[in-house]
């Protein structure tokens, strides 16, 4: 059985979005074991696949040189190595990729498209460009692999997830409404009049969700009986209780992946960064991407990954502001009402 090294090591919807892929390249190649670097943190949702070893990066350790070639140890202690796969393609995986070539053995590179995003963002045009799962798939095509995406990437850790009985007639609204960048977020004030619009559906029940450290901020913006679950509960636990929502609402973050991938439908609420870069939600209709058009909003996109600040001065995060809570809540109740008659 052929053993191929496959690196990714952040960040966390970048890593989510290599499950579909790898559970995809595993079953189209049985003859095959994975063993997949990634962050520590993000291990937990790759336990119970079979033939895939998680070998854990710490991204908190110095990683330097010398970080990396005692990882560079690391992975060749725990056996032979046929191939390695780099889906991350950044300075560090670079060194790694360095290490085995010298070691003669074949690598793979993903393409990051660099080039087209830059003329993206300074021609303000949005040509689609391929997602991120699709990027990934390629380089294992190239690499002579049978190449597949996997249609229930979570079903290891969810299992058959049966409809919930509605003993209280009740629909459960999952909300993440933070971000790894200011210029992906909504903003507090549009998600408290979201919240307030929703706690007036007598049959809806409001989850809010995000990072440990965010709870007090999602505190803040809960109104009265909507729960917070944010630094309750351990990753795996988490996606349970995503996985039971009827509609998730999120901005573009690794709650909008997570919620997509255990096939939940998710509204996601784009600003600086455009779904057709290529991380768009997986299995969600164009319908669910919620956003301003370029047309109103000329300097969007302005960023791949939306770290640059908004430069827009005369009127600052137009992108968001364009988009209204009622807007959004229409959705919802679109949604709720589809699926009560399916």
């Amino acid at each position: 059985m052929r053993t191929l090294v496959v690196f990714r090591l952040s960040s966390m919807g970048d890593v989510l979005l290599t499950l579909p892929v790898v559970r995809g390249v595993l079953r189209a190649n049985p003859d095959i074991q994975i063993r997949l670097v990634t962050s520590t943190c993000f291990s937990p949702y790759f336990r119970g696949i079979q033939r895939l070893e998680i070998i854990s990066f710490d991204r908190h350790q110095p990683n330097g040189l010398i970080g990396l070639l005692r990882l560079f140890g690391k992975i060749r202690r725990g056996g032979s190595v046929d191939q390695v796969i780099d889906l991350h393609g950044v300075l560090r995986t670079y060194i790694l990729d360095f290490l085995f070539i010298i070691s003669i053995r074949p690598v793979r590179i993903v393409r990051k498209y660099r080039s087209q995003r830059r003329k993206i963002i300074k021609g303000r045009e949005v040509p689609l460009m391929p997602h991120t799962t699709n990027r990934y798939l390629d380089v294992f095509r190239k690499a002579g692999f049978r190449v597949a995406m996997e249609t229930r990437p979570m079903d290891h850790i969810l299992g058959e997830i049966e409809e919930r009985v509605r003993r209280s007639r009740s629909y459960h609204i999952g909300i993440a409404p933070m971000a790894k960048h200011r210029t992906k977020m909504w903003g507090e004030e549009s998600v408290i009049q979201l919240l307030e619009i929703l706690g007036k559906q007598e049959d809806f029940e409001i989850h809010l969700f995000g990072g440990r450290d965010e709870r007090q901020a999602l505190q803040r913006m809960a109104r009265q009986g909507q729960r917070v679950e944010a630094g309750l509960h351990n990753p795996i636990d988490e996606l349970r209780i995503i996985a039971s929502m009827d509609v998730f609402v999120s901005m573009d973050s690794a709650n909008m992946h997570l919620a997509s991938l255990a096939g939940v439908p998710t509204l996601s609420i784009w600003g600086a960064t455009h779904p057709e870069m290529g991380f768009s939600p997986l299995n969600q209709p164009p319908d669910y991407l919620i956003q301003a058009s370029c047309d109103e909003v000329p300097c969007r996109p302005c960023s791949v990954y939306g770290e640059s600040p908004c430069h827009l001065r005369s009127d600052p995060m137009r992108c968001m502001k364009l988009i209204t809570p009622d807007t959004v809540a229409e959705k919802i109740l679109q949604i709720i009402a589809f699926h009560k008659i399916q």
